[in-house]
């Protein structure tokens, strides 16, 4: 890959942020659907996006073998 497309990915790069601790399980699945489909929309006009929620949760789950949907932080913090 050449300087310049190395910059273009950089340029393009975008970090995406959301909370997801909450007592309420109904807003932490509101939270991770909403930052799941902000990331789709971004991926969808070309951008590289980073978001950890949309990352790493499902990774935990596939790992765990548990399905995303139950994935909370009292779990996390049991597993972990």
């Amino acid at each position: 890959m050449s300087k310049d497309n190395m910059n273009e990915i950089k340029q393009s790069l975008i970090y995406l942020a959301c909370p997801y601790s909450h007592d309420n399980p109904e807003v932490r699945r509101f939270r991770h659907q909403t930052v799941n489909q902000v990331a789709l929309k971004l991926h969808r006009e070309g951008h590289f996006v980073y978001s950890p929620l949309t990352h790493n949760l499902p990774l935990i789950a596939k790992q765990y073998n548990l399905p995303v949907k139950i994935l909370d932080l009292g779990i996390l913090q049991s597993i972990y």
